[in-house]
Order: C-alpha cells, then structure tokens, then sequence
C-alpha cells in the first residue's frame, strides 16, 4: 500500500473517529492547578479580544511558509525530509495535549450539567454546605491577614517553651520592680540621713573646738586678773579682796558652763556618730537588697529579652492571642475539611468527576452568576483547544502531504522518507 493511499484513508478515519479519541483520552490531565488554568484561559480571553490589534501591530502569520529546495540533490532532499518529520512530531505531540487538555475541561462541564441537575431539597442540602465552606475560607483568610499581633515565630516557640513559667516570672518581675522601687527610696532617705548626721557631727565637733578655745581664753583672762589684782594689792595697796571674789566666782561659772556645754558636745557627738553608723548599716544592708533585686531584673529581663516587666506582660498577651488565633485557625482548617469530605461524598452521589475542585470554587455552587461564568471560561478554553487541535493536525497533515508529493515525483526518495520515519517512530509505511 502507498503513502499516498494511507494518507486518504488515515484521513477519513480521523474525520470519522474524532470524537470517539477525544472521549478516549487519558485522565492525567484531569488534576491541573484550577488557578492556573483560570489564569491562563483570562489570558487567552484577553489575547483573543486583542487579536485583531495585536495582529495589525505585528503583521505575523502563522501559516507555514513554503521555501525553495533542490530536491534533486540528496542532502538538501534529506533536510526537507527531516523537516516535515520534526514539524509532524511535534504537532503530534501538541494534539496529544490538547486531547488531554480539552477532555479535562469536558469533563468540568459534564460535572456542571450534573451539579445543575441537583433539585429539591438536595440542592439545599449541598448549598448549605457551600456555604459553610465559604464562610470558613473567609474566616481563615481574616485570620491569615491580621497584622496587630507583632511577636516572631522565635519568641513565640520561646513563650511557648516557657508557658508555664512566664505567668510567675512576670509576677515575680513586676514585685521586684516594685521592690526596687521602694528600696531606692529607702536609700534616698538613708542617704539623706546620712548626710544630716555628717553635718551634725562637724557641728559638734566644731562646737567643741569654740569651748576650748573659750575654756582658754577665761583661763588667761582669770589669770591676767588675778595678777593685776596682786599688784595692785601689793604696790598701791588697795583692797581687792571684793574684786578678786568676783573674778573667781566669774571663773567658776565660766568653768562650768564650759563643762556642761562639752559634755553636752561630747554626747551629741556621740550620738550622732552612733546614728551614723547605724545608718551606713541600714544603707549597706540596702544596697545588698538592691543589688539582689537587680540581678534579678536583669536575669528575667535577658531571659525573655525585654527591658521591663510592662513590656514582658505586653508579649504575653500578644503570645495568649497568637495562641488563640492559632487554635481558632487549626480549628477552622478542621472543619473545613470536615465539609471539604461533607461536599465531596454529596456530589460524589450525583456521579461528579472532579470533585477536588469544587472545594476550592464552592461559590458557584451558592451564587449561579459565579457558575456561568466558570462555564463561559471553560467554553472558550474548550473552543481554544479546538483551534489548536485543527492547526497541529493540518500541520501534521500537510507534512504527509509534503512527503507524499515528494514520494510522487522522485520515486527513489521512497526508501529515504521511509528510513527517516522509522527513525522518527512515524507509524507510516510507503
């Protein structure tokens, strides 16, 4: 049999059979990404309503074009050969994923007429169960897009590491600032203390050093008396028996004033250094406590790498609402798949293929605008798939044609395109 007569009647059996291979194509198509292919099927809409301008623009064809060759030469009769063979492949290979392709978004229609057919009270059941499902996925999608909690994912894994502890720690902290508060008033005071009785002490000291200087001075000024009053007793002869009395009796009481006031000093001075004392202890014993209480703060500060108790309660409470929310979304993500499973066994009843899908696009099971739209999109992603199904196989079909006529007119080319499509794995005899 001739390539010429194969052609004709490969031909007429895929005239005949198209139908039949397209309801026969595999299903490993049947699980694309259904964003993708939305994505792409917007696109080919918007390249297609732009086709017209975008064609005027670049003048291209996508026809193949004709060359001149020496068929009469044998390399250059081999290269034309190759040539219609690598454009028969891969046209080859474009149909058999257009076929896949085309029978996946047939069969997202097939399950659309089998979803419209739902009526009744089993179409309310199945609505419902949409529904739930779309308010989960917007519950989920809030939970995803809050911004106001503002703890990492380390802090977090670190609080809750340290969950049970931190109620207490923060506690403890928030005492021990308190604590340290109080103490530095303690020491405020203390050191006020402090320096009252420092000046207190100079002030007696100081005092003390005035009566001695006074004690002196009255023990000169006495003597000095009692000397001019012997002279004056002796040469001149007066009585000064009345002066000198008074001399000693003002020497007496000079004396024991002089005695009171530095006893009274010397206790004062005494006094105050024994109060001195007990409160440099006071404040020694105070700063131990602070310093405690500090290493403290500091330790608890580091720990949970914060600058105040304030700030460590703050992260907590951003940790307990992180925590929160996490619960909330892991059960959300729960039941959603509990209605995920819900839907799948409903439209599983009513013979749907796809039933993943239907998951993620449940809005058009509640909102009918929704599902037209979903069937307009795959329409034209199934009239795209024709298009590209007719162009690949008048591709292909040209390619034979080529080879037939070249088989035609210079028959000892016979056995050169058969070895080249043995080589190919082209199916065709001549």
């Amino acid at each position: 049999m001739g390539l010429f007569s194969i052609l004709k009647k490969k031909k007429r059996l895929e005239e005949k059979d198209t139908g039949q291979e397209f309801l026969e194509m595999a299903y490993a198509m049947k699980k694309l990404n259904q964003e993708r292919l939305d994505d792409e099927a917007n696109r080919k809409v918007i390249d297609a309503d732009k086709k017209g301008t975008t064609d005027k623009e670049d003048n291209f064809s996508m026809e193949m074009e004709s060359y001149e060759v020496d068929l009469d030469s044998k390399p250059d009769r081999e290269r034309y050969i190759r040539g219609y063979c690598e454009q028969i492949i891969e046209a080859t290979r474009q149909n058999e994923e257009a076929k896949l392709e085309y029978q996946t978004v047939t069969s997202y229609l097939t399950d659309i007429q089998k979803i419209d057919r739902i009526e009744g009270e089993e179409r309310e059941v199945l609505v419902d169960t949409a529904r739930n499902l779309v308010t989960l996925s917007r519950e989920r999608h809030e939970y995803q897009d809050k911004r106001e909690i503002k703890l990492s994912e380390k802090q977090y894994k670190y609080y809750e590491k340290n969950e049970q502890k931190l109620p207490e720690d923060i506690k403890k902290l928030e005492e021990y600032e308190a604590y340290n508060t109080k103490i530095k008033n303690d020491m405020r005071h203390l050191e006020g203390e402090k320096s009252v009785l420092k000046h207190q002490k100079k002030e007696y000291a100081a005092s003390q050093r005035y009566l001695k200087k006074i004690a002196i001075t009255t023990s000169v000024l006495v003597v000095t008396m009692f000397a001019l009053f012997y002279v004056l007793d002796s040469v001149a002869g007066k009585d000064m028996q009345l002066p000198f009395l008074l001399t000693v009796a003002l020497a007496g009481i000079s004396g024991l004033f002089i005695f009171l006031e530095g006893r009274k000093n010397a206790y004062n001075l005494k006094l105050a250094q024994i109060k001195l004392n007990k409160a440099i202890t006071m404040l020694n014993t105070v700063k131990i406590k602070y310093v405690n209480s500090t290493n403290c703060i500091d330790y608890t500060c580091k720990k949970y790498n914060v600058n105040s108790a304030l700030e460590l309660r703050f992260q907590w409470e951003q940790y307990c609402k992180a925590k929160k929310m996490q619960l909330e979304l892991v059960r959300n993500t729960e039941r959603m798949n509990d209605f995920n499973i819900k839907l799948m066994d409903q439209l599983k009843q009513y013979e749907v293929s796809d039933l993943d899908i239907w998951t993620y696009q449940a809005a058009a099971l509640i909102d009918s605008k929704e599902m037209v739209e979903i069937r307009h999109r795959l329409n034209l992603r199934r009239q795209k798939i024709r298009e590209r199904i007719e162009y690949n196989t008048k591709i292909k079909e040209k390619g034979f044609a080529q080879l037939s006529d070249l088989v035609e007119k210079i028959p000892e080319a016979k056995q050169e395109v058969a070895k080249v499509l043995e080589e190919y794995h082209i199916g065709v005899s001549v």
